[in-house]
């Protein structure tokens, strides 16, 4: 899965992979730094806009966060239309 990067807030831009030990997250494709939160813990949530043609709808991953390492990645569909799917990145996108 990909997801929406927290810092540069660019659509698909972290492959995020879940297993049983948790979940690996790789550096953003665009700006190349990792979700990162205080080292207490919390959420960061990020959105970029919905992929559904004429949909002006966006997409929303919220970041779960034990300490600094994120424990969970969330999406939240378009409340527009119900579409999980954000647009392509921009490949000059900074």
């Amino acid at each position: 899965m990909a997801s929406i990067c927290p810092n540069c807030h660019t659509a698909e831009a972290i492959a995020v992979l879940e297993n049983g030990d948790g979940i690996s997250l790789f550096p953003c494709l665009f700006c190349t730094r990792y979700p990162r939160q205080t080292p207490h813990g919390g959420t960061r949530e990020c959105s970029a806009p919905c992929a559904t043609p004429h949909c002006t709808g966006w997409i929303t991953d919220i970041y779960y966060f034990r300490t600094e390492i994120a424990e969970h990645v969330e999406r939240h569909p378009c409340k527009a239309c119900g579409s999980p799917k954000t647009k392509e990145p921009d490949s000059q996108a900074k």
